[in-house]
């Protein structure tokens, strides 16, 4: 198995979104079209949304009593009761949308017919190629977003032959340009005041109020370098003549200040800030800037390789990569369609293409890469769309939904090595937690709150709409577990003491106000909902508000679990850790239903939608560990069955759905039936620039095909799941190797992953066995390394380890699981042998 280049690339420009490419610098980012003669690139800013800051602040206020009120129906069983009481007395207003900055358009002015063309996307790079030639004569541009320079850079070119083009910046909203210099031009423009979500019936949707306007916004485009000439036309398009080398960059600043400042609305401080950018990169050449950008870039995505072959064929997946991207795609898609169930048959050779799961495992690191990083203080983290957005109206206000889609993003972060990619989310959060404790003011609580929608504003209370998924506050607690998880992966204390513990505290401190003892002694969230599902009463009504939902009372126990370990790792002892440990013993336990699944509600309510999109109630099982080989392993059966019966009534194809059964079956050790869910995202849930795709659910107006990035981030955590999986309790790691490796991965090789407890880990396998794992320990501690194959583990040969004992130890068990007890040393190597595998 040689090494592939990790690319994306096709024969002709893309049409539409679905098949442009995207780059990105974690809070600039730009679609590459790649056309000729016309070349467009759509561009968006992280901070750029509509509304302002006192957006939501008619702050909820729920009517005295009003809580008591809804928790004495839900005691008396009346649900449906409960749900309109809640929508007319406890919700609050629309979350604010995320909207397009505008776009960079070039055209070739002494155009010829491109009867050779290619556009291509290099993962290892993060750069952007297109080329167009006939007959002698090529065209490349090359594109970056380069977080060094805090800009998008373009580099156009010919071979030797000189061309024109016209360049210029265009924007939906509205909007003037200027120029400022000879070679550069300003377009400042307006977001909107208000944008009404897609889903709502409105005939004025988007409004622009010049007296109370929205975040103004600068975009600034400039020629470096040329060796042709340059003016300005009248309508401050740059045109560009006779020239065979072009350095062009695209840099952008929003109004937006951080959260709870006033916005900067004056366009000349604007253009003052990306006058500073210009200056820091207007000197460099193309090669320099290229250079500089991917040397940053590299650090972050050269952590992590792998490669997976199917062993029957070792030219096969060769062969494959030799093909444009979509029409791999098509291969998957056509068969799929042939055989009529929209299942994977092992016998399916042609069907089979290992080096896509590898690219989509890739590219799920490179789009978090390019949408969630560190730029400057105030970069956001990744929302339902990364950061890549054309709509002025986007569907689900292209926002931050925690109820599942916000937390998936970021599974891949600790597993992946990318643990600098969570900075902006725990930024998001110490933001949520001040505008978060009016959300919980109002429920009559300490600590904060969020429910299942915020947005740039940080509006933690509930959005309007339906009870079913407007009101939710556990959306703060689950949030806050990525602080601890980002400690167990790192290992680093002072964030623990710094960042982590603060935040928990609080989301501890709510918990125990909006706890409240119900008639069977307990410990309840009440009123409670399963996020967006329902359920049916005894009269056959849909209801979806009850007392202590599953996935409550899972985030709950896991928050207080936390909450105890960060305790004993800082040496806390107070009040606050005694009351939460308490509570432990209180909280209802997980049960079973009539169909034998995990119950979602405390009852065991019929379900309105037996195959409903979300997985809320297996949320203990994954992304947490209440459940699992080790810990009440007695509900697994459950956990399967719950699996099969939303699999069984599942309607439609949902990306983000595929990629959570993908690590569900990891878990379960289903690695057949976690490829099967692989195989089915690429045929049915991507579309041909691989990017995620989801369906409309046929729930209401304004509904279309849509753009998700939660399921490429979550496929690529589910495939580190099958490779890898870790966990950490009271001072143990655990670590099993290849416990969910898909047959038809018979050989491959991982490096770079990392475990929880902190440890590096690289794996190779033949045959579908382990040959060798290397394991390096952060500190020193108790690890038990597990695998399916027997093996011996020691000290690796290395020359820090040249004068130590490298005693083996041999992996104990059988029937299929063997384990070995070391004591791992910081600093050092260990590597596993694997003792079976194809001769």
């Amino acid at each position: 198995m040689g090494k592939s280049i990790p690319r994306l690339w096709y024969r002709q420009p893309a049409e539409s979104f679905s098949q442009a490419l995207p780059v990105g610098n974690g809070s600039f980012g730009a679609m590459v079209y790649g056309g000729y003669p016309r070349e467009k690139m759509t561009l968006n800013m992280d901070t750029l949304w509509s509304g302002t800051e006192e957006c939501w602040r008619k702050d909820q206020h729920i009517p005295p009593g009003e809580l008591e009120r809804v928790r004495g129906l839900v005691w008396e069983g009346k649900y449906f009761e409960a749900g309109q009481r809640m929508k007319e007395t406890m919700l609050g207003t629309w979350n604010e949308s995320y909207t397009t900055a505008g776009s960079l358009e070039i055209e070739y002015l002494n155009s010829f017919p491109a009867l050779e063309y290619e556009r291509e996307l290099r993962l290892d790079t993060a750069l952007s190629t297109v080329k167009a030639g006939s007959e002698g004569r090529e065209v490349s541009s090359r594109a970056i977003c380069s977080a060094p320079a805090d800009a998008l850079a373009v580099h156009l070119s010919s071979n030797g032959i000189p061309v024109s083009a016209r360049i210029s910046l265009n924007t939906p909203h509205p909007f003037c340009r200027r120029a400022a210099g000879s070679t550069i031009v300003c377009l400042h423009g307006t977001a909107p005041g208000h944008v009404e979500p897609n889903y709502v019936e409105s005939r004025t949707p988007v409004k622009y109020d010049m007296e109370h306007p929205g975040i103004r916004f600068s975009l600034m485009m400039g020629i470096t370098r040329t060796d042709g000439s340059v003016r300005i036309e009248e309508d401050e398009s740059l045109l560009a003549e006779n020239f065979t080398d072009l350095t062009l960059l695209v840099l952008g600043e929003t109004g937006y200040r951080g959260y709870k400042k006033p916005l900067e609305e004056n366009y000349e401080n604007l253009d003052m800030e990306n006058m500073r950018k210009w200056r820091k990169s207007s000197e460099k050449s193309w090669e320099q800037l290229e250079k500089e950008h991917i040397r940053d870039y590299a650090e972050l995505y050269g952590r992590v390789e792998l490669v997976i072959g199917d062993g029957e064929n070792e030219n096969r997946d060769e062969d494959y990569e030799e093909l444009p991207t979509d029409m791999r795609l098509n291969r998957i898609r056509s068969l799929m369609a042939a055989d009529g169930s929209g299942q994977r048959k092992d016998g399916e050779g042609a069907l089979y293409d290992s080096g896509l799961y590898s690219l989509l495992f890739q590219y799920g690191r490179y789009l978090m890469i390019s949408s969630s990083r560190p730029v400057h203080r105030e970069s956001q983290p990744a929302n339902l769309q990364g950061i890549w957005c054309e709509d002025v109206r986007p569907v689900w206000s292209s926002n931050w939904t925690t109820n599942i889609n916000t937390e998936m993003n970021y599974w891949l972060c600790g597993p992946c090595s990318l643990p600098e990619c969570e900075e902006p989310l725990f930024h998001m959060q110490d933001e949520l937690r001040l505008s978060g404790r009016t959300a919980a003011e109002a429920l009559g609580c300490r600590g904060f709150a969020v429910h299942h929608n915020t947005d740039l504003w940080r509006q933690a209370v509930p959005a309007s709409g339906e009870v079913k998924w407007a009101f939710w506050p556990m959306g703060g607690i689950w949030l806050a577990q990525s602080f601890y998880q980002h400690y167990l992966y790192t290992r680093d204390e002072r964030f623990l003491r710094e960042r982590a513990y603060p935040v928990c505290r609080e989301c501890v401190e709510f918990i125990i106000d909006y706890l409240v003892q119900g008639p069977d002694g307990r410990w309840h969230t009440c009123p409670s909902t399963s996020p967006e599902n329902t359920f049916l009463d005894e009269r056959g009504r849909e209801c979806c508000v009850s007392a202590s939902s599953t996935m409550d009372i899972a985030l709950v126990r896991e928050a207080l679990e936390n909450m105890k370990e960060i305790c004993t790792v800082l040496g806390i002892e107070d009040d606050l850790q005694r009351q939460a440990e308490d509570l432990l013993k209180g909280l209802p336990g997980y049960q079973t239903g009539r169909y034998g699944q995990l119950r979602e509600w405390l009852e065991d309510f019929e379900e309105a939608d037996p195959g409903h999109r979300h997985f809320a109630h297996l949320a203990g099982f994954h992304p947490m560990q209440q459940i699992s080989r080790h810990r009440q392993k007695e509900l697994l059966p459950a956990v399967r069955r719950t699996i099969e019966r939303r699999t069984e009534y599942a309607r439609i194809h949902i990306g983000w759905n595929a990629a959570w059964l993908v690590n569900f079956y990891a878990r379960l050790g289903d690695a057949e039936a976690a490829e099967n869910c692989l195989s089915q995202m690429l045929g049915h849930s991507v579309y041909d620039n691989l990017l995620d795709l989801h369906p409309p659910l046929g729930e209401g107006p304004g509904e279309r095909e849509i753009f998700q990035i939660d399921g490429n981030l979550g496929a690529a955590a589910g495939i580190a799941e099958l490779l890898m999986q870790s966990s950490f309790e009271q001072g143990t790691a655990r670590l099993d190797l290849l416990y969910a490796l898909p047959y038809r991965w018979k050989n491959g090789r991982v490096r770079g992953l990392t475990a929880r407890g902190g440890f590096g880990v690289s794996i190779e396998w033949q045959d579908g066995h382990l040959t060798k794992a290397y394991i390096e320990a952060a500190e020193d501690g108790k690890l038990l390394l597990t695998a399916r194959d027997p093996f011996t583990v020691q000290l690796a040969k290395t020359a820090d380890n040249r004068n130590e004992s490298r005693h083996k130890i041999q992996a104990d068990g059988s029937g299929g699981e063997y384990t070995a007890e070391i004591y791992a040393r910081a600093g050092k190597k260990y590597v596993a042998c694997g003792l079976l595998f194809a001769k």
